[in-house]
């Protein structure tokens, strides 16, 4: 299994099911189930209020950011297909990682991962396979 490392709030929107998509620099060849890592900042700008109001329905939440988890998995997605262009709201490139069948689990406590596709650590994957 992978990790994915996504700032907050996006890594909650993704695993409530409302961002299908996540961009990148760099495209990945990697294609399956992949584990949401929250990452332990969170981005707070513009879109992110945006992103909070699409997603939750109020942007205050971005300031009240203590309530996102973060610095662990908190669940898996389908990554499925990486793209240049779609017509998706949250789609800004270069590259977006489409997903789908997001599962939430509970948190996991992982950290020190770059935004970028990196294999799991076997006991954190074993750990990740109980709730699946």
């Amino acid at each position: 299994m992978k990790i994915l490392t996504v700032r907050q709030p996006y890594a909650s929107c993704i695993i409530r099911g409302s961002k299908d998509v996540e961009n990148r620099s760099r495209p990945t060849l990697y294609r399956g189930i992949i584990a949401i890592l929250s990452a332990t900042n969170i981005f707070a700008d513009g879109r992110a209020g945006q992103a909070a109001r699409r997603c939750f329905g109020d942007s205050s939440i971005i300031e009240s950011s203590q309530d996102f988890p973060r610095g662990g998995i908190i669940g898996v997605a389908e990554l499925y297909d990486v793209v240049t262009e779609s017509p998706s709201w949250w789609f800004t490139g270069p590259f977006g990682y489409l997903l789908r069948n997001p599962h939430p689990i509970p948190f996991i406590a992982c950290s020190g991962y770059q935004q970028a596709v990196v294999s799991c650590p076997p006991a954190i994957e074993a750990e990740l396979l109980k709730h699946l």
